[in-house]
């Protein structure tokens, strides 16, 4: 693989120099990966040009945990460690239940290697778009302001309750004054 032409795609969709990766984004990484990437396509009745096609889940997502190889502290090069090796296996995972007949680097594997491979350089995964966002503490002039507004907001209801008695009380004391 490292001079097969084949995969010179693969190498030629990510950038030379891939980030580091963490456990919990090699998870979910392999997760979508599985689920974007786990399905075929069949044409009902088997008819070239059937409009109607049936999109159907080929891969079911493991439950395996991330593998060693995939987390990496630091930068990788190629598909040794890292981002290059988790792409890498889970090409192999699903081409291997989509096809089950092919060898494991058939033709057909590199196709599949170059889509996900193409896939994950669009997205912001490479740029810890996977990494859950971390609010920061607010301030004590931020607390103090949302209380603020807390307190604005229930007196304003407490005066639309006080308007609205005012206007039911005048409205009775009107009836009673018509009943006399």
């Amino acid at each position: 693989m490292l001079n097969d032409p084949r995969y010179t795609p693969v190498a030629a969709s990510l950038p030379e120099l891939l980030p580091p990766l963490t456990r919990a984004e090699a998870a979910k990484a392999a997760k979508r990966l599985i689920r974007k990437f786990g399905k075929y396509e069949r044409v009902n009745g088997g008819e070239e040009g059937n409009p109607f096609t049936v999109s159907k889940r080929a891969v079911r997502v493991p439950s395996w945990s991330p593998r060693k190889c995939w987390v990496s502290p630091v930068p990788t090069k190629g598909h040794g460690r890292g981002w290059g090796r988790l792409i890498h296996d889970v090409s192999h995972h699903i081409f291997e239940i989509i096809h089950p007949d092919c060898r494991p680097h058939d033709d057909l594997h590199s196709a599949y290697e170059t889509d996900i491979a193409r896939y994950v350089a669009g997205t912001d995964w490479l740029a810890g778009g996977l990494l859950p966002k971390i609010k920061a503490p607010p301030s004590k002039e931020e607390k103090r302001l949302e209380k603020r507004a807390g307190l604005e907001q229930r007196l304003a209801r407490w005066e639309s309750k006080r308007r609205r008695a005012d206007t039911a009380i005048r409205k009775l004391n009107r009836q009673l004054r018509s009943i006399k």
